[in-house]
């Protein structure tokens, strides 16, 4: 899963590989 889905998502996970 890339780092960012280029979704202005806010940090989940220090990874941010699931975020909802």
């Amino acid at each position: 899963m890339a780092e960012f889905q280029a979704k202005p998502l806010q940090p989940c996970s220090i990874m941010g590989d699931k975020c909802i």
